[in-house]
């Protein structure tokens, strides 16, 4: 067995989950919690790892994703707790892959290649995919078999002498585009002039792809993925639609799945999304999960500020092409304004671009740390 030390103690990993557990409560332990977004497409460039060698072995993935964990702990200074070992064969476009898209790849990361639906034939093909059981899941079962007999062949040794196993077993990828994002990828941008010309056609796909995503988000409860984790949707194809179209052609869907699964519901949405923070607030929406650099943070405040849990918004050019002063003046704007009402983590929004450097990444925390421990509003969310 192969010995992994990572020079951070175990306990510090611990303080790091319970900030974050209290921040869903609305609650501060000593500090805002500081999670950047660091994902695949960043730690590999920065490992020097292509997509195609990633993807190319279950033990080079395995590996990678090793070393991308001892990288993250030791070279920043966050909340984050690491990477943990997983399937990454198509990154988030599994699900569009198994109802037929096919994805290109770039050295660091893949994305929708070909779109599958044109007309009614598409929507009846579409129709009889099973969302449990298709190119993609066949896919992800065989390279669990292949990954999971080397997982006790690595343990991790901390700092403090903690010494932990990898998991015997690998989860199935979990979660889900959302509904009108999975139905964008599949049918592209002409989606946004269908709007007006073939609304019922839209409605159509909508409809079957929710009963898709409902369908895979069960199964993969059946499985114990996700269990507590509610309802999370990605918004941000549905960030370009106004009021008028997201209640039309968003809301009805998303509601759907919510009613299906439960909450907490999460939803992610990094385009600007200053119009859609009212609906968000009807629908007593719990998380806003990292959202985007445009999005006003006071526009936020006003609509979500107590009520929801939210994460996000600085913007992720700083961390390539800024200083470490532009992170840390951003972010403690970001803390002056959200901070005080609880429920904030702050974050970058979102997702850490390839070339982001150490100090830049490292100034959100600094900026945490000087800010402290907000004295938060009267106003909070209430039981």
């Amino acid at each position: 067995m192969q010995t992994i030390d990572i020079a951070i103690p175990w306990e510090e990993l611990e303080r790091r989950r319970a900030r974050f557990a209290a921040v869903l409560e609305f609650r501060y332990l000593d500090r805002v919690p500081v999670l950047p977004g660091i994902y695949s497409r960043y730690w590999l460039h920065r490992l020097g790892v292509t997509w195609a060698q990633y993807t190319s072995d279950p033990v080079i993935m395995l590996e990678t994703q090793l070393r991308a964990h001892k990288l993250i702990l030791e070279s920043f200074r966050s909340d984050l707790t690491g990477v943990d070992p997983k399937v990454e064969l198509f990154s988030i476009y599994g699900e569009a892959y198994g109802y037929g898209c096919e994805l290109d790849f770039d050295e660091q990361s893949p994305w929708i290649g070909t779109h599958t639906i044109e007309d009614d034939d598409d929507l009846r093909r579409l129709e009889t995919v099973d969302p449990t059981d298709n190119r993609y899941t066949d896919a992800i079962r065989a390279w669990i078999a292949r990954m999971e007999p080397h997982l006790g062949d690595y343990r991790l040794r901390y700092s403090d002498g903690v010494t932990r196993s990898l998991p015997a077993k690998l989860a199935f990828p979990g979660g889900t585009l959302g509904i009108f994002t999975l139905a964008t990828d599949l049918r592209g941008p002409d989606i946004y002039v269908d709007l007006y010309e073939r609304p019922q056609f839209v409605h159509q796909l909508l409809q079957i792809v929710t009963t898709h995503v409902i369908a895979r988000l069960r199964w993969l409860r059946s499985m114990g993925v996700g269990t507590s984790e509610g309802t999370y949707l990605i918004d941000d194809s549905a960030g370009a639609l106004s009021p008028k179209h997201y209640r039309a052609f968003v809301l009805p869907y998303n509601l759907q799945a919510l009613e299906a699964i439960g909450r907490p519901l999460r939803l992610h949405v990094d385009a600007p999304a200053d119009h859609l923070l009212p609906i968000y607030r009807e629908i007593g929406l719990d998380r806003l999960e990292y959202f985007g650099w445009a999005t006003s943070l006071t526009r936020v405040r006003e609509c979500l500020g107590g009520w929801t849990v939210l994460s996000g918004n600085v913007d992720p050019s700083l961390f390539v092409m800024g200083t470490p002063d532009d992170v840390y003046h951003a972010s403690l704007h970001a803390l002056s304004v959200l901070a005080p009402w609880g429920g904030y983590i702050l974050q970058d929004g979102y997702n850490m671009p390839p070339g982001a450097k150490d100090e830049n990444i490292t100034a959100m925390w600094r900026a945490a740390e000087d800010f402290g421990l907000p004295v938060q509003s009267d106003v909070t969310r209430q039981a």
